[in-house]
């Protein structure tokens, strides 16, 4: 843990996910809430996204994390995965982030 899965437009090429994916991945270690091995970083493309009812693409990085981390932790990673993913994006699109607290005691590997 930390699993980062990013939902993105199914347009978006390689030349483009390949150095988020490294860019996410650097951007959680940076953080110092992880060690690299633990980091695992994941796409998975979005079919037919709408906003206000309109065909428009939007991006969603949700970071799956242990219980543990305070409030403030929890925001300046989200808010440096922002900024990772718009540097990425160049504004071509909308982005957020999600951070989910899994419970130590229900997950199983």
């Amino acid at each position: 843990m930390p699993t980062l899965l990013f939902h993105h437009p199914r347009e978006l090429g390689d030349d483009t996910l390949a150095p988020l994916m490294d860019a996410l991945h650097h951007c959680a270690l940076d953080s110092g809430l992880f060690e690299a091995r633990a980091i695992k970083v994941a796409t998975l493309p979005l079919f037919h996204t709408r906003q206000a009812g309109e065909a428009k693409p939007f991006a969603m990085l949700q970071v799956r994390l242990f219980a543990g981390r305070t409030q403030e932790q929890r925001q300046a990673l989200s808010t440096a995965l922002l900024a990772t993913i718009n540097e990425h994006l160049g504004g071509h699109m909308s982005a957020i982030v999600e951070i989910v607290e899994t419970d130590r005691a229900t997950f199983s590997r």
